[in-house]
């Protein structure tokens, strides 16, 4: 789902509009907030994907109704957020107002899905440099595409060069170059640009994590979803979760429960809700750590809380 004209339409700042970014990502997790089988997001400029487990069978899986759904409900947050995120004065919405469009596919493997949110986060990388980085367990600078921006404009805005200049200057050119090229000309570390910008947006639904010894290491960075003076959602998403009671109740026998232990169980977890943060999704800690992503049951505490709504 992308829109590419409203950033030329509204002049966004380049090569990344924080407003704008945190904007896609306020009408993402309103989306899976008012439509909970979605699992999961990931977001990226003007672009956002989603994924619904292969157990859904909303619109008995019709999709033409599932992108028509989605991407309506997305540009009607979208538009109805605006003004919390831009001012009006200056970025006043006009019509044609934004819109976006969309597309469904099938994969059939969850690895396909792996390799499918994997594409996305690297951004630019072909498949055979893509397997090298994960084979060789390397540090990954996801987000290759921002890296070109990033020089891009640079070049453009502070280096003097035309639009053509800097794109044939960057040519060709490796990720080592342009990580070069920002620091001796602009004095930019890459490496120290916001993690919104270099690995995109992560949403999720959320759940107590168990760790064990053997969880891989994760580093990640949270977003605060905040709508700022918008009425109609702000209190939900102002904290950057929406604790919206799952569909997933796998639990066969919820009477069998013992209400008063979970009672107390419940004072010491948090809450299932929506997320969004920043890490690398590549590797397999991410996924990991949250195995009901793939199999579409909820962690059993969470299961049990729900039977009780």
């Amino acid at each position: 789902m992308a829109n590419s004209k409203v950033a030329n339409k509204y002049q966004f700042n380049k090569p990344n509009d924080l407003a704008a970014l945190d904007l896609m990502n306020a009408a993402a997790t309103a989306v899976a907030t008012d439509i909970p089988e979605i699992m999961f997001g990931y977001g990226v400029s003007d672009e956002y994907s989603f994924l619904i487990h292969k157990s859904c069978s909303l619109f008995n899986r019709r999709s033409s109704k599932l992108v028509s759904t989605v991407v309506s409900t997305f540009s009607v947050y979208y538009v109805k957020w605006w003004s919390g995120y831009f001012s009006e004065e200056t970025q006043p919405l006009t019509t044609p107002l934004p819109t976006f469009d969309g597309r469904a596919i099938m994969l059939p493997a969850w690895e396909n899905v792996r390799d499918y949110f994997s594409w996305r986060q690297a951004d630019g990388i072909n498949p055979v440099q893509l397997a090298k980085l994960m084979a060789d367990n390397m540090d990954f600078l996801a987000h290759i595409n921002n890296l070109y921006n990033t020089a891009y404009w640079n070049l453009v805005q502070s280096g003097g060069l035309t639009p053509y200049n800097a794109e044939k200057e960057l040519m060709e050119t490796d990720s080592a170059y342009k990580n070069e090229l920002l620091f001796k000309r602009f004095n930019i570390n890459y490496n120290n640009e916001p993690e919104q910008f270099r690995k995109g947006s992560i949403m999720f639904r959320d759940y107590p994590i168990v760790e064990t010894e053997a969880s891989p290491k994760e580093t990640i960075s949270k977003s605060k979803i905040n709508l700022r003076n918008q009425k109609g959602g702000k209190d939900q998403l102002e904290s950057g979760r929406c604790d919206e009671p799952s569909r997933l109740n796998n639990d066969p026998n919820p009477t069998s429960i013992n209400t008063n232990e979970l009672e107390k169980q419940d004072k010491r977890l948090p809450k299932p809700g929506l997320v969004v943060i920043h890490t690398n999704i590549i590797r397999d800690g991410f996924w990991v750590r949250r195995p009901w992503l793939q199999t579409g049951v909820v962690p059993a505490s969470s299961t049990r809380r729900n039977a009780q709504i």
